[in-house]
């Protein structure tokens, strides 16, 4: 005979074990959990770390912005292939890059996807008006960095075929790539890339015009806009960079003799430029928006197109926004964080 205290024992000996085995069921699923954070934790900060070694290579490179080819045996270097690379996709190069090992939570090396435009070292042109046919989640990007993750889908991953890393298209394309599977994407957007890119360009560009002012007294005339050759015209002083000829003293004699123009200047970022400056060389121009100032010199570098926007042209508009795009002395400045699908043009002064 079993007596109701045995009963009751054995019931609470029955509900001891079911709490212990929840318990521990609890605190491995919450382990888990944990875990699965902290490694997307990881993958995230490594996807961080890898753009802005990308970010800062593109900036040291002439012209700004050409980006290395993918890494494609295995040994932290990029491989090109003449003008271009052995494949528009392979891991990060990351001794290239000029940095170490970089891997996501799962302790794989990051994956590297690049637009042609950013490594044919032989094509000219090469500026935030240049086309991308690369995307991520159907937005224009120069290159995108990948974290793999955990292995799914059978993968293997004993040998470096992006199918046993990667899912979907960003397994299959060299352009088209998505949030899929369980891989964790972060692109090079084209339009912050090509701010940031374009802070060095006009940023050597004034470095030019103030040295020729430093020497002869005034800055050279602007070109016609949009006009070849950029050839300063006699009293113009709002137009393009004069990139080929200067007035009222030509680059490299007289006065200015050992002041030129730099080579990828000249090559990459011809008609792109916007100058203007003050008759009297006193501070007649005024700037609007992130700053408040008057200034005698400023130069605009036109970013990516927005919609609506065709290059080349001669029409200000196809180049730059708003205040930016009349010519009338009065001009909007945004800092990088500013710049928007509406007016992202990077001005210097």
């Amino acid at each position: 005979m079993i007596y109701p205290k045995q009963q009751g024992a054995a019931l609470l000996l029955i509900l001891t074990f079911l709490v212990m085995i929840f318990s521990l069921t609890l605190i491995k699923t919450l382990s888990i959990n944990q875990q699965t954070s902290e490694r997307q934790q990881s993958s995230q900060s490594a996807l961080v770390q890898a753009k802005d070694a990308l970010m800062g290579y593109a900036l040291l490179q002439n012209p700004p912005g050409r980006l290395p080819c993918p890494d494609t045996n295995n040994d932290g270097l990029a491989n090109p292939l003449g003008n271009t690379c052995q494949s528009a996709i392979g891991q990060l190069p990351y001794k290239t890059l000029g940095i170490g090992e970089i891997k996501d939570g799962q302790g794989n090396l990051l994956w590297y996807a690049v637009d042609a435009s950013a490594v044919n070292t032989s094509g000219l042109n090469f500026n935030s008006s240049s086309t991308t046919n690369l995307t991520v989640n159907q937005q224009a990007a120069i290159a995108v960095i990948i974290a793999p993750g955990i292995a799914i889908n059978n993968q293997q991953r004993n040998t470096l075929a992006r199918s046993e890393y990667l899912e979907g298209s960003n397994a299959t394309s060299i352009t088209t790539f998505e949030t899929t599977g369980n891989d964790t994407l972060l692109p090079l957007e084209t339009n912050s890339f090509w701010a940031l890119m374009e802070k060095k360009v006009v940023s050597e560009a004034k470095k030019i015009l103030d040295a020729y002012f430093s020497a002869c007294g005034s800055y050279p005339f602007a070109a016609s806009f949009g006009q070849s050759p950029t050839d300063s015209v006699a009293n113009l002083h709002s137009g393009n960079f004069p990139m080929n000829q200067a007035l009222p003293e030509d680059w490299n004699s007289g006065c200015a003799s050992g002041i030129s123009p730099t080579s990828w200047l000249v090559s990459h970022w011809d008609q792109q430029l916007l100058i203007e400056f003050c008759v009297s060389g006193n501070s007649c121009l005024l700037i609007n928006g992130d700053d408040n100032t008057t200034v005698p010199l400023l130069i605009l570098a036109p970013g990516v197109p927005l919609a609506g926007q065709s290059r080349p042209s001669t029409q200000l508009s196809n180049y730059f926004e708003q205040e930016n795009s009349d010519q009338d002395g009065i001009y909007w400045f945004s800092k990088i964080g500013s710049i928007n699908e509406v007016l992202n043009d990077t001005l210097h002064y």
